[in-house]
């Protein structure tokens, strides 16, 4: 499993930054610390921070037999293309911010 972390809730952070001036309403998240929820079911968990650390987490998490936790640390104000403009239909879908 890879969880990719940006720590708000994602695309309604990113609506919030592209259609509403920045104007972020009830989107900063504070999360659990998922290594331990995984540790409790007794899944090997990593979490990584930079690019540097990902290919090591990636084979560590290949080579490890059963299931394993990635969590993702990813920037804040990271957007997730395409996507539907409010009250848009798929052929207005954006493909740059």
């Amino acid at each position: 499993m890879i969880l990719l972390n940006n720590n708000f809730l994602g695309n309604v952070r990113q609506w919030q930054a592209m259609f509403f001036n920045h104007r972020y309403s009830f989107t900063p998240m504070l999360n659990p610390d998922y290594l331990t929820i995984s540790s409790a079911y007794g899944i090997p968990a990593r979490r990584v921070f930079n690019e540097k650390e990902l290919h090591e987490a990636i084979q560590e998490m290949l080579t490890t037999d059963g299931p394993f936790l990635l969590e993702a640390c990813v920037v804040h104000e990271g957007n997730v293309l395409p996507m539907t403009p409010p009250g848009g239909s798929v052929n207005q879908m954006l493909l740059e911010c």
